[in-house]
């Protein structure tokens, strides 16, 4: 019995040894593979050499064997493995050379073995629903985080559509988790809120409930642009591996913040080809440094200096050439001037927001306003200009401007809305009044909210010389500028 178990666990030994090696040695690129193929090949030269002298002499005592069947064993497990490894190191190099159009992503079709490892989570007793193509599973009760889902989706989808084009055939499943734990625990690596598999094209999340709802939001859009990324790559049988890993990552990040400041600064920046396959960009992220924030403000800055078709350029372009050779190209930018000066910009900005707070408190809103528009200019996704400019008008009475600036916001002031409205019109203003209590309904949890300014307004509609007195009794009127417009209309 204990010779057999001894067999047995032999048996498993070599069979899970062949397979670490398959995945090593096929997810390095030819270079890379054929290095670590030919390191391995000495080591098991040296094994055989060890094995012929073992049959020689009968036994090898180093390895305690005492017998010559020891040494046999050795010798014939050796040569299968340098058989083996020799000929992963041929396939690697032929999946590399062969993948071309009419053999869509081979290598990556060969690769999907890697994916066994990583469960994939279909639980009995997830509750199932499909909408536009996607497959939703979920356990019982985390039914708010479908609903998000639902009506976030069409959004992702559209902003991504305008760097990859329009996606039509959706092939998506998501699979929800109650909490960190249960998600974590279907990986071996650092904690995360959401991963994305593309073997079968099926994004993983922490429940809504469990996150918040602006976390469960981020990391929706970071994965769905990783499945739209990868759906992008098979579309033009690109290999994934010919992309950076800090760019893709970039890309996610890019489409997460597109409507919100980073206000972080990085500490240091690593050479971008330190981080630019999966294992290097995992390893260097620690305390001191995350590789997720480099990553975000290089694509940005790509951009923002490029416009958003330079991201299908890059990938594109990179399937039959090395990426950095194709950014040189393409930006007219070697790597090391682009990591030397991607952040400039920012820098610049965060002087242009320190001035404009300064002469803002000396009352010099027009200088304040030109400032913003600066930033405007340099960067159309920094959502600081529609935050401020249209306060900045208010304090400058130019009520239309403002009004006109908030409307082209993608999250304007409603509360702000709603008293400009009181201008030109009660029922405009009670419509913007009212999309403020319901979104503070919906941020806050307390569904029987009302606010005492809509409350002023909508209880006495047909009165508007009674709405107005309310408003100036109660100070219900937060800009001064707007209170004193409107007593001039009054009279």
């Amino acid at each position: 019995m204990k010779v057999f178990l001894r067999i047995l666990m032999s048996l498993s030994f070599l069979v899970s040894l062949a397979i670490v090696l398959y995945v090593i040695i096929l997810s390095q690129n030819s270079i890379k593979g054929a290095a670590f193929g030919l390191l391995i090949n000495v080591l098991l030269f040296i094994l055989i050499g060890i094995s012929i002298y073992g049959i020689s002499k009968g036994n090898i005592v180093i390895l305690k064997f005492r017998r010559r069947l020891g040494s046999v064993v050795l010798f014939t497990v050796s040569i299968f493995f340098l058989i083996y490894v020799s000929a992963l190191g041929v396939l690697n190099i032929f999946l590399e050379k062969n993948s071309k159009e009419e053999v869509p992503s081979l290598k990556e079709s060969v690769l999907a073995v890697e994916n066994v490892f990583i469960p994939i989570a279909y639980k009995e007793g997830l509750l199932t629903k499909e909408f536009g193509g996607i497959t939703y599973r979920f356990p019982e009760g985390e039914e708010t985080s479908i609903h998000t889902l639902k009506s976030l989706y069409p959004i992702a989808k559209e902003e991504l559509d305008k760097i990859y084009g329009e996606d039509s055939s959706v092939d998506l499943t998501i699979i929800m988790y109650k909490n960190t734990n249960e998600l974590n625990s279907q990986l071996n690596m650092e904690q995360v809120s959401g991963f994305y598999v593309p073997s079968n094209q099926s994004i993983h999340l922490v429940s809504e409930k469990q996150m918040g709802l602006n976390a469960f939001q981020d990391s929706f859009i970071h994965e769905y642009t990783h499945y739209r990324t990868d759906q992008y790559f098979k579309k033009y049988h690109i290999s994934s591996r010919s992309i950076p890993q800090w760019f893709n990552e970039g890309i996610s990040e890019f489409e997460m913040n597109l409507h919100t400041n980073v206000d972080i600064d990085l500490k240091k920046v690593i050479n971008f080809t330190d981080i630019d396959t999966n294992d290097n960009f995992h390893k260097a992220r620690h305390d001191d440094f995350d590789p997720y924030h480099q990553s975000y403000f290089a694509v940005k800055e790509l951009v923002l200096e490029h416009g958003m078709n330079v991201i299908p350029k890059l990938i594109t372009a990179s399937k039959d050439s090395n990426f950095y050779s194709v950014f040189q190209k393409i930006t007219g930018t070697k790597i090391e001037e682009f990591q030397s000066k991607f952040l400039n910009r920012r820098e610049k900005i965060k002087k242009l927001v320190k001035q404009a707070d300064e002469v803002e408190k000396k009352k010099q809103y027009k200088n304040a306003e030109n400032l913003y528009l600066e930033i405007a200019r340099l960067d159309p996704y920094d959502i600081s200009p529609d935050q401020n400019l249209p306060y900045l008008y208010i304090k400058q009475m130019e009520f239309e401007k403002a009004m006109n600036k908030l409307k082209e916001s993608d999250y304007p002031d409603l509360e702000m809305m709603s008293e400009i409205s009181l201008l030109t019109s009660l029922e405009e203003s009670l419509k913007y009044a009212e999309m403020a209590e319901e979104e503070i309904r919906k941020n806050s949890g307390n569904v029987h909210y009302k606010s005492k300014f809509a409350e002023a307004i909508r209880k006495n509609l047909s009165e508007p010389a009674v709405v107005y007195k309310k408003l100036f009794a109660e100070d219900l009127i937060i800009y001064k500028e707007i209170e004193t417009e409107l007593f001039k209309k009054l009279r």
